[in-house]
C-alpha cells in the first residue's frame, strides 16, 4: 500500500498593522477575507489575545498534486487581488500596516515523497512590489504516522552502506 505524499500547503497575502479593522479593508477592497483577526480578540485554542489586526486573503489547504504548482497558485491568487492593488497600496500607506505574499509548506520527510519547487512569476514579484509587499515563508516538517512508518520499515529495511 502506498503511504500518503504528506507535502501540503497554502498560500495568503496579508495586510496586518495595529490600530485597524480588517472589517474597513474588507469594505474598502469589496473582498471578504478568507481570515480577520482583530486587535485585543483572543485567537487560537490557547486563548491568546491578538496585539495585531490582519487582514488575509487566501488558498485552502492544498494537497497532492496541488501542492507541486505553487507558483501557478500564487499567480492564481494575486489575479484576483489585481483589480484592487492600487487600493491597498494606498490602505497600506494610510494604516501603515505591513503586508505580505505567505508560503505556508508542510514537507514530507519521507524520502520516497517528492518535494516541490518554489518560485513566482513576474506577474505575483510585480504585484509584491507595487503594494510594497514582502514575500514570507513558514516551513514545516510532516512526517506520517508511527503505523505507516512501521509499515514501511517492515517492506523496506534500512540500507546499509559500506
Amino acid at each position: 500500500m502506498d503511504a500518503p505524499n504528506l507535502n501540503e500547503c497554502y498560500l495568503y497575502f496579508a495586510l496586518t498593522g495595529r490600530g485597524f479593522d480588517p472589517d474597513a479593508i474588507s469594505t474598502a477592497l469589496n473582498l471578504a477575507p478568507t481570515r480577520a483577526i482583530y486587535e485585543d480578540n483572543s485567537i487560537g485554542m490557547g486563548g491568546r489575545i491578538s496585539s495585531y489586526s490582519s487582514w488575509q486573503y487566501g488558498t485552502p489547504i492544498l494537497r497532492d498534486g496541488d501542492v507541486f504548482r505553487l507558483n501557478e497558485i500564487a499567480d492564481e491568487l494575486i489575479v484576483t487581488l489585481l483589480p484592487v492593488q492600487d487600493k491597498i497600496a494606498e490602505l497600506i500607506k494610510a494604516h501603515r500596516l505591513e503586508a505580505y505574499l505567505m508560503i505556508v509548506l508542510t514537507v514530507s520527510t519521507d524520502e520516497r515523497d517528492s518535494t516541490p519547487a518554489i518560485g513566482f512569476s513576474p506577474q505575483v514579484i510585480s504585484f509584491c512590489h507595487a503594494v510594497g509587499a514582502s514575500i514570507e515563508f513558514d516551513i514545516y516538517q510532516g512526517q506520517a504516522d508511527e503505523e505507516e512508518e512501521a509499515d514501511y520499515r517492515a517492506d523496506n529495511p534500512p540500507r546499509v552502506l559500506h
